[in-house]
């Protein structure tokens, strides 16, 4: 997930000559946390609520420049920007790493196109916009951050693909409603099945993706064996219907499969193909996705 996807892009802006005040009443006529101090159409620093405090505090006015007011509390100290095209977690990661609130996002020429703060990620993260409404399990954005963030942290971690078979005949024959309390059910069942440290999210439809973390191959493969054969084993009610669900999953790892270059979705599409591979065999199995020493891609069905 990219910054300039997200990123807020009506941006307050300020001069060097701009008085300490004129910037706090932008701020509180806006509802903004900062204000970005520009100069020939480019940003040259930031002037947050935090600066405008400390600054009236040791200088008992708003009547002095922007420029004075930089050179006193912030000298010394360059202005923290990133480019359009990096991820969220990364922005994250700044944030933390320098310990500040806000980053100016400016295009490659350095031109001022957005800002982050932290307020963005609480918004992020909060559970309306991280969790699938239905499933109440977490949702491909979320899938997303947390494949950025494994990214970053050089995180191990196994992808199960899941796709519950022959759902569409649910939905078909009893109805829409009957199969969304299904799916919640089954979404339930997967994050009551795996570690606390694992994460489940829906992926679209009735696909579901567990990003089992820390865990190797031969591990997301019996994860894999054990959710199919405890949910085979149970049946569901439903509105006066009785369900029996099975699926079938692909498997893969970034356990020396996967390089420094390759997109965080790589390993996703590697369990795609083989899940594919699973439902083109059968169905109700488990396919884990490999590749031999010397490089070619070959296919393991356990």
């Amino acid at each position: 997930m990219l910054i300039k996807d997200i990123m807020k892009k009506n941006i307050y802006t300020a001069s060097k000559d701009n008085t300490l005040g004129e910037c706090a009443q932008i701020m509180a006529e806006n509802k903004v946390g900062s204000v970005v101090i520009v100069e020939r159409g480019k940003a040259i620093n930031i002037l947050t609520e935090s600066d405008v405090i400390r600054a009236v505090w040791r200088f008992n006015s708003l009547d002095m420049p922007v420029k004075d007011v930089l050179d006193k509390i912030k000298k010394g100290k360059s202005l923290i920007t990133v480019t359009q095209n990096v991820t969220y977690y990364q922005c994250f990661q700044l944030l933390h790493k320098y310990n500040i609130k806000h980053l100016v996002v400016v295009d490659e020429r350095g031109e001022l196109k957005g800002i982050v703060s932290y307020a963005d990620f609480i918004e992020f993260l909060n559970d309306f916009s991280v969790k699938d409404h239905l499933t109440d399990v977490y949702n491909k954005r979320f899938l997303e951050f947390s494949l950025e963030k494994f990214k970053a942290e050089k995180t191990k971690f196994s992808v199960i693909f899941i796709d519950l078979d022959n759902f569409k005949e649910v939905n078909d024959n009893y109805g829409h409603r009957t199969g969304d309390i299904l799916l919640k059910e089954v979404g339930a069942f997967f994050k009551k099945n795996v570690r606390k440290t694992d994460i489940v999210a829906r992926f679209g439809g009735d696909e579901f993706i567990i990003l089992a973390v820390n865990t190797p191959e031969d591990g997301a493969f019996k994860l894999a064996q054990k959710l199919l054969e405890g949910l085979g084993r149970r049946k569901w009610q439903v509105l006066g219907h009785t369900f029996q669900i099975r699926f079938s999953a692909g498997v893969a790892s970034t356990f020396g499969k996967i390089h420094e270059e390759d997109s965080i979705w790589t390993v996703v599409e590697l369990a795609d193909k083989a899940l594919y591979q699973a439902k083109a065999s059968g169905r109700g199995k488990v396919c884990v996705y490999d590749k031999t020493m010397a490089g070619e891609r070959q296919w393991s069905l356990r």
